[in-house]
């Protein structure tokens, strides 16, 4: 999904192989930059890196999002801050606010909601966010803040159930999105990678899931294009 088009890094030993790439110095090239940006993505703090054209996610990303995303929906705000991310919930059905920030995402004016406004004020307050991770109207939320703060503050957005509809197939490494199959919020989001599903909506459109899976501890590391089920 990532993978972009690939330079020669060397020439040809030999002028009868000018036909042929040296696949096998560009394939041990290759896997230096696979296992290099897998250290680097589990040796950080939020379990990725980005390199290029290609995000590299180690395990335990998808299960501390999860963990994140359940501590901003228990909190008064909204939100939660860990070290360098920042998490979002969705939509409160109790509180109003909530409902029409939700009728403002067709039109595209979530900035203008009460989750945006609760969100922008945690970011200001914690200049070390380089991370949003947001669910449902919190990936909407996520999304127009990280577009608001272009050129200003570098964002990474991470977003599971986007309500939002996206016509693209090809996610850029500074915004990634998930969804189950069989969620009908999410399901005009073009960018989503899909990853479980449930024939229940409400489960599918959960939050939760994903860490489920995730690879097991004594499986090889993976990079996201390499680890999601997509084709």
């Amino acid at each position: 999904m990532f993978t972009g088009k690939r330079r020669k890094f060397f020439a040809d030993e030999d002028s009868r192989n000018a036909a042929a790439p040296p696949t096998e110095r560009l394939s041990l090239l290759e896997h230096h930059t696979h296992t290099e940006g897998m250290r680097k993505a589990h040796a950080a703090p939020h379990k990725t890196h980005v390199n290029g054209d290609t995000m590299f996610v180690a395990r335990g990303f998808q299960a501390r999002n999860e963990e994140g995303l359940r501590r901003a929906y228990a909190a008064p705000n909204k939100t939660f801050v860990d070290g360098d991310t920042e998490f979002i919930a969705g939509t409160d059905v109790t509180d109003f606010r909530d409902l029409f920030a939700d009728a403002l995402i067709p039109f595209n004016l979530t900035r203008y909601g009460h989750r945006y406004e609760q969100a922008e004020k945690t970011l200001k307050e914690n200049p070390q966010v380089t991370r949003l991770v947001g669910h449902s109207l919190g990936e909407a939320t996520v999304a127009a803040i990280q577009k608001m703060y272009y050129g200003k503050r570098d964002l990474q957005v991470v977003g599971y159930g986007s309500p939002e509809l996206k016509m693209s197939i090809a996610p850029t490494p500074d915004t990634v999105r998930f969804r189950h199959e069989g969620d009908p919020i999410s399901g005009l989001d073009g960018e989503s990678m899909n990853i479980g599903g449930s024939l229940n909506p409400l489960v599918a459109h959960a939050y939760t899931g994903y860490a489920e899976k995730e690879l097991p501890e004594n499986a090889p590391d993976e990079s996201l294009e390499e680890n999601n089920d997509q084709e």
